[in-house]
Parts: C-alpha cells; structure tokens; sequence
C-alpha cells in the first residue's frame, strides 16, 4: 500500500441515518475488483458482559456487501493477553457465540486467531496472525470509545495496533509503554498515587512492577522527570502494527462505529455506561483521518470526555502521521 500524503485532506464520511442502505454504494465505490479475492474482516467482538461492542447485524451487513461483490470474507480477532473469556481459542469462540458472532448470524467464518508471523518493526519482533497477513484486502470495523486504562482512545489505528498481534507483543508493547527510572526519585510517591493498578510501589526509589500495562499516567505525574517512557508511549508504539499491515496488505478500508460511546474499552466486561447520545458511522480509507475524525467528534459532543480519564488520544495520530500512514487534516462530509 502506497503512503497516504500527509499534506493533503482525507475524506471522512459520516454516515448518522440509515446506515444499513447508504454503506453498500460506499464500499462498492471504493473496494474495487475484489472479486474472488481473500478479504479479511478485523473486529472486536467484545468480552463477556459487555454490552457495547459492535452488533453483529452492522458486522453482518459489512460481509453481504463484500460477498455481494465477490470477495471471499471472513471475519478475525486475536486471543487478549489478560485472563478473561478470550484469552484461549476455546474460550474466545465461545464468546463470540455468546455475543452472536457465529457464521450463521455474519454469514461467513468466524476465525480467532492465534497461528502467527513474525514481522520486525522499530521495537518489537512483531507477532501477527499469518491468515489474516496474507489477505488481499483488510476491512477493519472498529467501535470507537475512550480508552481510560492506556491508550486514550481506541477506534481504527488501535484495533490494528493491539487487535492484531499475539497476546506475547501485547505484553511487551504494554511493557514497552511503562516508565523507566532516569533521574533522581524525590520519594513523593506522586507515581505511586496516580497508579491505578498498584503496579508502582516507592520505597527508597520508585520500583516498577513487571505487570506494568503501560499507561504512562505515572511519568505525566512525576514532578521531577524522573520517570521517562522504557521505548515510547503506547499510543506511539500501536502504530508499529498498522505500519506493518499498511505495507502487507494492498487495499484497506475502515469503518468506525460511533454509537454507545464509554469510557473505557470493549476488552472491559463492564465498560461503563455510554458517554453521550450517538453519534454515527464513520467510513475512511485513511486510518489517521477517520480517527482523528473520531476523536474531533467525541470532543465536539462532550468536550471534557478525555480529561475526565486523564489520557491523552493524539499520540497515537501524532506518530502515525509521522510515519506517513495517514493525514490528520481532513474532510468531513455528512451523507
């Protein structure tokens, strides 16, 4: 896939009624010649319990298009690398029956996948899910909602970025967004306060526990920059995902579901309640665009809803613009 300029507006569009009718000509417009080709379709199909996550009747409808104009979909996740009901093959089909993802309600396979490549980016010696790597065209559907425990905001670039790599990069790019000691610990404990997990403890300095899930609430805390990212923040390092698929996979197209928006993530059996009143669909073939998009968006309708979780969102459309993989400067059109 060739960069998309990044000095140039990306086209967004917001789909806020009647997208069951108005996504068939969009995706016929822009998913050309796919016809008897290998189309893979990212989603989270959501923990047990969570109430939030995208329906599978707008996952449905998203694979009739695709086999309408012949492509060949199916739809994938990968296994969570916390304990819950998705972190063995077994347990996550289960759940995604119990959430009504099966093939006889989406109309094609249903894959969790956990048979993986490995692919190296800036950081990591990337694990990631061979199948779906050797795709020709990759619809990503994505749930857009805050992010309260690391990343801010979870829609396109993190559904690529988290969503399709094993549960061992997981850990280390969770790992990899932690603090590392470099200065002088004033034993304050603001690190271990700002904590929400219990994984920084300070006695005679600060001590990091192995656990760490990579927040960097602790390094935004300390008074002293003592504290400093171990490789980057983990809204920088989801971009490594996305920049491998970008250049692997030919063809792209997203979808971001703005409706039932919370605060915290579908990987969350409760998420909380939604924030504010829907807002739409949007539909990008830039990852950049559609998420800032997003995010612009969720600030315009409740425009303390990051503050309020302490995160910040842009790093991740920061850095992903950086390495040319999309345009935060965008058009916004309402069809």
């Amino acid at each position: 896939m060739a960069p998309i300029r990044n000095d140039i507006m990306s086209k967004v569009l917001l789909i806020k009624k009647g997208f069951f009718e108005k996504i068939e000509p969009i995706m016929k417009r822009r998913l050309k010649d796919i016809k008897g080709k290998k189309v893979a379709v990212k989603v989270h199909m959501g923990e047990y319990g969570n109430i939030y996550h995208i329906r599978p009747a707008v996952l449905g409808r998203v694979v009739e298009i695709i086999k309408d104009m012949g492509g060949k979909p199916f739809v994938f996740d990968t296994l969570a690398k916390y304990r819950g009901s998705r972190d063995t093959v077994k347990k996550y089909q289960e759940t995604a029956r119990k959430n009504g993802f099966t093939q006889e309600s989406i109309g094609c396979p249903i894959m969790i996948l956990d048979k993986m490549k490995t692919f190296r980016s800036k950081n990591f010696e990337l694990e990631m899910p061979e199948y779906a790597m050797d795709s020709d065209v990759l619809v990503v559907v994505s749930h857009g909602k805050g992010h309260a425990h690391c990343a801010g905001f979870g829609g396109a670039i993190k559904n690529i970025g988290m969503g399709m790599i094993s549960p061992k990069s997981k850990g280390e790019m969770h790992r990899a967004g932690g603090p590392k000691l470099v200065g002088k610990c004033s034993i304050c404990k603001a690190c271990e306060e700002e904590c929400l997990f219990g994984h920084m403890t300070v006695k005679k300095e600060a001590v990091i526990s192995d656990s760490c899930i990579g927040c960097g609430r602790c390094i935004k805390a300390c008074p002293n920059n003592a504290l400093a990212y171990l490789k980057a923040s983990l809204g920088t390092l989801l971009t490594e995902p996305l920049q491998v698929v970008s250049k692997q996979i030919g063809d792209i197209f997203y979808v971001t579901a703005l409706v039932n928006i919370t605060s915290r993530c579908d990987c969350a059996a409760d998420s909380g309640p939604p924030q504010m009143k829907d807002i739409g669909f949007l539909v990008s073939e830039d990852p950049v665009a559609i998420d800032k998009a997003a995010i612009d968006l969720i600030k315009k309708e409740k425009p303390d809803f990051f503050e309020e979780m302490g995160l910040e969102p842009m790093d991740q459309i920061k850095a992903a613009e950086k390495y040319k993989l999309g345009s935060s400067k965008y058009e916004l059109e309402e069809i």
